[in-house]
């Protein structure tokens, strides 16, 4: 029997239900994979911005993709933007050519496709996070065979997931994104000389947002107070 409230509302989804058992979570509809045109638009600005003689910092290209590509407040698209973002930037200050930051996307895509939408609350992991994981494991080439780099692999994706639940739920794709962002930034200094701009968002998504925790999030901005409207 499921309980009374065993029945809800999707939140990655937004329209199909989701049926609570004593164990495991049954969708009426399955949960889809990455939207293949949303993630072709990621790809395409990424390789742009790439080509680009323009600087742009992490934080611009990710801003840039969030306004254009169509991609959702929340969705599990996110677990590709933010390797994709990290693999353009690195690679574009590294000098390297843009074949291989072409393959390198191929795989982030292939990878993140793999992290489901609600990773954060139904595995304990926020898609977020493990793409700092697939962004560094294909920087170093590394692999599950690994001795060099596989506990820097698994590492920053710890710490991306200390810095998300420092702020604890309810989810948003958004936020985790920036700690992401902003964990993967040190964390490159710290272990690979490798220096990024560093990322100061303020939040322009707020407003589309039912689920925002506004002053309780670090990147809510300032000049709204409590009682301020969207």
């Amino acid at each position: 029997m499921l309980g009374a409230d065993a029945i809800r509302p999707c939140f990655f989804l937004c329209t199909p239900l989701l049926a609570a058992t004593n164990y495991h979570f049954i969708a009426e509809e399955p949960i889809m994979n990455l939207d293949t045109n949303v993630c072709e638009k990621i790809t395409a600005s990424c390789l742009n911005f790439f080509d680009s003689e323009k600087p742009a910092t992490p934080l611009e290209i990710l801003e840039c993709i969030w306004q254009d590509s169509g991609i959702a407040m929340h969705c599990p698209e996110h677990h590709y933007l933010l390797p994709a973002v990290l693999l353009t930037s690195v690679r574009r200050q590294l000098g390297d050519e843009r074949q291989l930051l072409e393959q390198d996307l191929a795989v982030a895509l292939e990878r993140a496709d793999n992290v489901l939408g609600g990773f954060c609350g139904n595995y304990g992991a926020c898609g977020a996070a493990v793409g700092c994981g697939i962004f560094l494991s294909i920087l170093t080439g590394t692999s599950p065979h690994s001795v060099q780099n596989w506990a820097q692999v698994n590492l920053i994706t710890a710490e991306a997931l200390t810095a998300i639940a420092g702020v604890d739920g309810p989810r948003c794709c958004k936020r985790d994104t920036y700690l992401s962002l902003q964990t993967t930034e040190k964390f490159l200094q710290e272990h690979y000389d490798i220096i990024l701009p560093k990322a100061s968002p303020a939040c322009t998504h707020f407003s589309i947002n039912q689920d925002c925790k506004r002053q309780l999030c670090p990147f809510f901005p300032k000049e709204y107070d409590t009682h301020a409207k969207d």
